[in-house]
């Protein structure tokens, strides 16, 4: 199965004030607008399901619809990273049915204001990608009658020419990457390497023991070791999106932090701190800290719309 639902049409007129409109009816909301004018919708918070997610591109009177369920860093890491991160939402398949077809009915909606057809298994057969044929006019032609524009939508000038631009999903098309966003990188590498220190001090107290006077100790080793070793796959994780700047680094990087100090913690109540821990709490916490200063949450798009636009 893909990992998005992508539908390309064409409309005579601006469709930013209708998918705006849309989400708003449909619970989405309006989490970040790119430089191209792409708009990207969310709907949850994906703490327990995935998010439902669902992008507007237009250029000209070409318009990409993108829909797919997003898993979080979180829940990958609980399900071990078996759950991939973007699911499409078109019918069948078992993984994550309820909420691609919730995704899915209100995208439909979205589609039926367009005057196009729902979403069906064909969607991904051959999506349409890259720049489409030249018409005389220079503009790209797709199939389909140009449905009427909707009340209170702008009127696009059919013969304006514009480009496609080449998808990049998942990514920001962000400035250059900043000194500390490279440095947090490197970090997580480094907290990666540190895990699995831990991972192997738990895993030989647990092997190499001859006995344990309780077992129940026996399977705190363990667990912890299981524990370090689903930190240390995270934090690699979490530096590569950084280092990529994908849209999900701030949240994966904060959960990741929290993750490291509530595991930390709790090492330090049964065993007991020593140094390693205290440092490894006071770099946690700074990352957090870093992470929720104004320019990096406004670099990651966590900052409101209207926040940034003021």
């Amino acid at each position: 199965m893909a990992q998005r639902s992508i539908r390309d049409f064409q409309v005579p007129f601006v469709v930013a004030q209708v998918a705006d409109a849309w989400a708003s009816a449909n619970g989405f909301a309006l989490n970040e607008v790119e430089p191209d004018g792409s708009r990207q919708y969310v709907r949850g918070s994906g703490l327990l399901t995935g998010q439902m997610m669902c992008v507007v591109r237009q250029f000209g009177p070409h318009v990409r619809v993108e829909a797919y369920i997003h898993a979080r860093m979180a829940a990958r890491i609980s399900a071990l990273f078996l759950i991939p991160e973007d699911k499409s939402i078109e019918p069948g398949g078992f993984m994550g049915a309820l909420p691609r077809k919730i995704c899915r009915d209100a995208v439909d909606r979205l589609l039926a204001q367009l005057g196009q057809p729902p979403i069906t298994v064909a969607d991904n057969a051959a999506p349409t990608v890259g720049v489409l044929p030249p018409a005389a006019s220079g503009a790209p032609v797709l199939p389909g009658a140009l449905p009427t524009p909707q009340p209170g939508a702008a009127a696009y000038p059919a013969a304006a020419p514009y480009a496609i631009a080449p998808a990049a999903p998942g990514y920001r098309a962000t400035a250059a990457r900043p000194a500390g966003i490279v440095f947090l990188a490197i970090v997580e590498v480094v907290n990666g390497l540190v895990c699995l220190g831990v991972v192997q001090d738990f895993w030989g107290g647990f092997n190499y023991r001859a006995s344990y006077d309780d077992m129940n100790w026996a399977a705190v080793d363990l667990g912890m070791a299981l524990v370090y070793l689903v930190l240390a796959g995270g934090s690699v994780a979490v530096a590569w999106r950084l280092w990529s700047m994908r849209r999900d680094a701030w949240l994966a990087a904060i959960q990741l932090s929290a993750g490291m100090l509530a595991a930390t913690v709790l090492s330090g109540i049964v065993w007991g701190l020593d140094p390693i821990g205290i440092v490894g709490i006071v770099v946690h916490a700074t990352v957090i800290g870093y992470l929720y200063t104004t320019p990096v949450r406004t670099l990651f798009g966590r900052v409101p719309l209207a926040a940034r636009a003021s």
